[in-house]
C-alpha cells in the first residue's frame, strides 16, 4: 500500500501538533518525552519501508523466473512439435512413394515398407537438432557454442560411443575409447544413472580432462534410462562454451529435468525402433 511506510511518523506528529509533550502517562508515571515517540515512529516507518521494499523484489523475482518458465515451456512445446511434424511428413512422402511402387512390385515388400516408414536413424538426428536449438535459444553464437550429442554402450568394445551428434560437422574431438568408466561426465551419468553437470570443465578436478587445456566451458550429461531392459539406453551430451551456464544446483536440476525428460523418451523410442530395424534388415 503506497505510504504505509510514513503512517507512524504521521500519526506520532499529529499526536505531538495536538500539544501532547508526554506519552504512556499513568497515575504512577509521569511517562515519556514524546520526541521519543516521534523517534520510534520513524524507526518503525523505516522497517515498513524495507519489509514493503523486500515484498516487491522478492515478488520481482518471482514474475520473472515464472516469465523465463513459460518461455521455456512454450520453447519445449515448440521443439517437440517439430519433431513431430518432420515425422509426419517424412510418412506423408514414404506412402507416396510406396504408392508408386506398387505400381511396379506387387505384392510390395513388407519388410521395405517397415524400413521406408520408420527411419529412426533420420528420426534421432531431427531429435538431437530440437534439443541443439532448445539449449541455444536467446544465446549469442559469438560468444557461446552450444553443442549437443547422444553416446550410446558398445557391447562389444566395452565402451560409450558417439551415435549423433549437432552441429552435424562438429563430431566430438574425444576418441570413444575414452568413456569406458565412470572417470568421465558422460561415464558417471552412465554408470550412476544420474544427471551430472560440470560447472566448469576446465577447473572441475573430479573427471578426466578430454578438451584442450585452455578450453572453458560448462557440461551435463544425462542418462536415457529404459524401464524394459532396466538399463541405460543412451546417454544425452549438452555443452556450452559458457562457464556455469548449466550450474549444479536443485533449482538448476528441476528446471533441466523436465525438457531432458521429455527429449529423452523420443530418444527412446527412436532407438527401440532402430534395435527393432536392425534385427529385421
Amino acid at each position: 500500500m503506497p505510504g504505509i511506510e510514513a503512517a507512524p511518523t504521521t500519526i506520532a506528529a499529529l499526536y505531538v501538533g495536538l500539544g501532547h509533550t508526554t506519552f504512556w502517562a499513568s497515575p504512577k508515571s509521569p511517562g515519556y518525552n514524546s520526541a521519543w515517540l516521534v523517534l520510534a515512529a520513524s524507526a518503525g516507518g523505516g522497517v515498513l519501508a524495507a519489509i514493503r521494499s523486500a515484498v516487491s523484489e522478492k515478488g520481482r523475482q518471482r514474475v520473472s523466473s515464472l516469465k523465463k518458465e513459460i518461455r521455456r515451456l512454450f520453447r519445449l512445446i515448440g521443439q517437440v512439435r517439430n519433431i513431430v511434424t518432420v515425422k509426419s511428413v517424412n510418412i506423408q512422402k514414404t506412402i507416396r512413394n510406396l504408392d508408386a511402387l506398387k505400381t511396379v512390385q506387387n505384392p510390395v515388400d513388407v519388410k521395405l515398407i517397415f524400413q521406408a516408414l520408420i527411419q529412426p536413424d533420420e528420426q534421432i538426428k531431427e531429435i538431437v537438432n530440437a534439443l541443439h536449438n532448445y539449449f541455444s535459444a536467446d544465446t549469442d553464437p559469438s560468444v557461446e557454442t552450444v553443442r549437443v550429442s547422444v553416446m550410446k554402450w558398445n557391447d562389444q568394445r566395452n565402451h560409450l560411443e558417439f551415435t549423433a551428434h549437432f552441429p552435424y560437422d562438429r563430431r566430438p574431438r574425444s576418441p570413444d575409447i575414452n568413456f569406458s568408466d565412470g572417470n568421465t561426465i558422460a561415464g558417471r551419468a552412465y554408470f550412476n544413472r544420474e544427471l551430472v553437470i560440470c560447472e566448469n570443465i576446465r577447473t572441475d578436478s573430479r573427471y578426466k580432462r578430454l578438451q584442450e587445456p585452455d578450453e572453458d566451458g560448462s557440461l551435463l550429461s544425462y542418462p536415457v534410462y529404459d524401464t524394459e531392459t532396466q538399463k541405460v539406453a543412451l546417454v544425452i551430451n549438452v555443452s556450452s562454451a559458457k562457464p556455469r551456464r548449466f550450474r549444479d544446483t536443485p533449482e538448476e536440476r528441476r528446471v533441466l529435468a523436465i525438457p531432458l525428460q521429455i527429449f529423452a523418451e523420443r530418444l527412446l523410442l527412436e532407438n527401440r525402433l532402430l534395435e527393432v530395424k536392425a534385427k529385421v534388415a
